[in-house]
């Protein structure tokens, strides 16, 4: 069995070609076909698959060795290379009318030579019209459903040659269009889902590739800093998953801190992914408020984004909790002591809520102004509001195991959206806002 060292994909076309020395990076060789340069600088000890697709016209043109240009076919140039048993050879006739049955076949016809972990290159420089984005599409749905690996994606630039006897043309390697696409799919992914681990575990995979294939400092170093970028968001996204209120504004702190640092040292190549961080730094901004209420509130608004539905009923509840326990005057550090505050605190908002339910159309006997008589008087809906939060807290965190089992798009409707109206618990988050900034402490 011959061992097989990569994949080399071509389309092979019709027209006539000149001579021309084809350079990439500090190897070049002259041919009239690209495929051949580059399979002559590629191949090494362990030959590559060379997979040719060509349409009827191509065949005939330029693959078969006596063509209509009078000169030797790809398929002669290739002999001495098949015969140093450097390459193997593999053509794939495809159809050449442009219908979208046509190309969804070529699509197809190229998935269909593309096996589980294949190391691939991939040349576009003869792909006609649709041909080079149908190319990094199926370049693209191959690496996600069977893990390939892209060596280079190579363009003859042939339009930038340098005059002479045999011009010289430099051959491009577009792989960076692929490293763009994996920062928008798992960016993507982060933005939506509030998840980071795949962003993570991509670019740390990314590093060590680069790291294997002998990369430059210069580029190792803007890995890492990515990779220290992901690391931070993945903990912010684990503090957010598993509602770590106290700990989320510095771990966002520390997330827009890397991302900063990053933005900063990117190189050309990778412009266009500074809209990407930008996004991601605005959309994480507001988790490090410095007003941990404000900080609370971005961090539940985060996850009703995300459809985190339980961590955002959790959050929202202990956040009003954390708002009266500050606005009584508790410090910080005291407001996470559960025995001696927030179980008092909350035991006379519980009385509140349980006298509102009971007796709201009776008059309150006045006692000795207590922060249930306060409560009452001056914020009854937001009071009324976080008694329903609570039971429903209760319902999710059981798991459902209640008697009155409620429906899981309830529990969406009430607190993210729906038909593009706003859940009963954006109420809520207002009535916070609102009780916080009139109770606040003056050290906020």
């Amino acid at each position: 069995m011959v061992l097989i060292a990569a994949k080399f994909l071509t389309f092979l076309g019709s027209s006539k070609y000149e001579l021309c020395t084809y350079q990439l990076g500090d190897k070049s060789y002259t041919s009239r076909f690209v495929q051949k340069a580059l399979l002559e600088i590629l191949s090494g000890q362990e030959p590559i698959e060379a997979v040719i697709f060509l349409t009827t016209q191509a065949r005939e043109s330029n693959w078969e060795k006596e063509n209509k240009w009078c000169y030797l076919g790809l398929a002669g140039e290739l002999e001495n290379l098949e015969k140093e048993k450097r390459i193997l050879v593999q053509t794939v006739d495809i159809p050449g009318s442009q219908d979208q049955g046509s190309i969804w076949e070529v699509f197809r016809q190229i998935l269909d030579h593309l096996d589980e972990e294949d190391e691939v290159y991939f040349d576009i420089t003869h792909s006609f019209r649709y041909q080079p984005m149908l190319a990094l599409l199926v370049l693209h749905f191959a690496r996600v459903i069977r893990n390939i690996h892209i060596r280079g994606i190579y363009y003859g630039n042939i339009e930038a040659k340098r005059p002479g006897e045999v011009p010289i043309a430099p051959v491009n390697d577009l792989s960076s269009f692929v490293d763009v696409q994996d920062w928008i799919t798992n960016v993507y992914a982060y933005l939506h889902t509030g998840r980071a681990e795949p962003l993570y575990q991509w670019l740390y995979t990314a590093k060590n590739r680069q790291l294997k294939q002998g990369a430059s400092p210069d580029q190792l170093a803007t890995m890492e800093s990515a990779v220290k970028v992901a690391k931070a968001l993945k903990e912010l996204s684990l503090s957010l998953e598993t509602n770590r209120g106290p700990i989320i504004p510095g771990k966002a702190k520390q997330a827009r801190k890397k991302l900063q640092q990053v933005q900063d040292h990117l190189p050309h190549p990778f412009q266009p992914i500074q809209i990407l961080l930008d996004t991601m730094e605005s959309q994480i901004q507001g988790l490090d408020h410095q007003d941990p209420i404000e900080s609370g509130i971005s961090a539940v608004t985060w996850c009703i984004e995300r459809g985190l539905i339980q961590q955002a009923y959790t959050m929202l509840d202990e956040l009003v909790l954390t708002a009266i326990c500050l606005a009584e005057g508790y410090r910080f550090e005291e407001v996470k002591d559960y025995e001696n505050v927030r179980s008092k605190v909350g035991q006379q908002v519980n009385d509140a809520i349980q006298w509102l339910k009971e007796k709201k159309d009776s008059s309150m006997e006045k006692d000795d102004h207590s922060l249930k008589e306060y409560l009452i008087d001056n914020y009854r809906g937001f009071i009324q509001l976080y008694g329903e939060l609570k039971l429903d807290r209760n319902d999710l965190n059981h798991a459902g195991w209640r008697k009155d089992l409620k429906k899981p798009e309830y529990f969406a409707r009430k607190i993210a959206f729906h038909n593009k109206q706003p859940g009963k618990y954006a109420n809520l988050i207002k009535e916070l806002r609102r009780y916080w900034q009139e109770n606040k402490p003056e050290a906020f």
